[in-house]
């Protein structure tokens, strides 16, 4: 039972950290969008 609960919190970080990575390209796309709007 233990071993199951390491392994639902080693899977719970991993899933939080592909969310972080997620948000961070999201913003640097809306970044440079807005980048190409102000050059326009």
């Amino acid at each position: 039972m233990d071993k199951n609960k390491d392994v639902n919190k080693r899977h719970f970080k991993l899933t939080k950290r592909n969310v972080l990575i997620a948000i961070f390209i999201f913003c640097i796309s809306i970044g440079l969008s807005m980048l190409i709007l102000a050059e326009l």
